[in-house]
């Protein structure tokens, strides 16, 4: 009996001294790991809290538009601004002409032009009819309509023999107190920044294109092909892709102040 209880005993140390054994086998580097992987966690969850407040914060101070002023579409992540350019006339419509110069060819290089600058800038243009083609008045803002544009901007050049002698270019819009007014009023003071540009201001024209619009539209004459000084001008690639730099320039600056 008493042989039997010091066996039990023994099994009983051996079992002690095995569970200690065990106790102190645990890496001593477990609890610091542990609280390492704890920070890291914490880092994150107070990075992402961080980022998304700052998120908040940015677009709450924007303006009601959603318009990221100061930063290109690109930069902003927002969609493109898309501005549909129509070039006057075309195809079997010359408009007015002089000579061997018509009105239709130098709209459209002028709208080439600018195409050319606004996408640069980071605009989306659509154009309204391709180099000759002719097309109403009705497709022409039928298209713009279609593709929800920002902005309708209309080139010409002076139709009639009364324009000449007239300062060369003006802005034109439908309406009052719409925003096309305020856009036509500041194409109209960005060009007559320029000294080489001649530019009597923005008045309003009830045309079709301009009152029929979605959207913000301007009609921009680019000047008279019976006034010898616009003409001369107006021949010049030169000159036509200043004022088409100038407009896209000003175009932009209406949607990034």
């Amino acid at each position: 009996m008493h042989y039997k209880r010091k066996k039990q005993d023994m099994f009983m140390y051996r079992n002690l001294y095995a569970g200690k054994r065990k106790r102190r086998d645990v890496k001593p580097g477990y609890g610091l790991t542990k609280i390492f992987v704890f920070c890291i966690i914490a880092g994150l969850m107070f990075l992402t809290v961080y980022e998304n407040g700052r998120i908040m914060r940015k677009l709450l101070s924007e303006p009601s538009d959603g318009s990221f002023w100061g930063e290109t579409a690109k930069e902003s992540g927002e969609r493109k601004i898309r501005i549909v350019l129509d070039a006057g006339h075309g195809g079997k419509d010359t408009g007015s002409f002089y000579g061997g110069m018509y009105e239709k060819d130098i709209d459209y290089m002028v709208v080439r032009d600018m195409q050319k600058f606004l996408e640069s800038m980071g605009a989306e243009v659509i154009l309204s009819r391709d180099e000759n083609d002719f097309a109403t008045e009705y497709e022409r803002i039928k298209t713009a309509n279609s593709k929800k544009a920002d902005l309708f901007v209309s080139i010409h050049c002076g139709c009639g023999r009364e324009d000449v002698g007239m300062p060369g270019m003006e802005c034109y819009y439908a309406g009052d107190g719409s925003l096309g007014m305020e856009y036509a009023d500041a194409l109209a003071e960005a060009l007559r920044q320029e000294a080489s540009i001649k530019c009597s201001g923005a008045g309003r024209r009830d045309f079709y294109v301009l009152k029929n619009a979605d959207m913000p539209a301007v009609l921009v004459k680019l000047g008279s092909l019976y006034d010898p000084d616009d003409r001369r001008k107006l021949e010049e690639a030169s000159y036509r892709e200043q004022v088409s730099r100038k407009l896209a320039e000003s175009i932009m600056q209406l949607f990034y102040k």
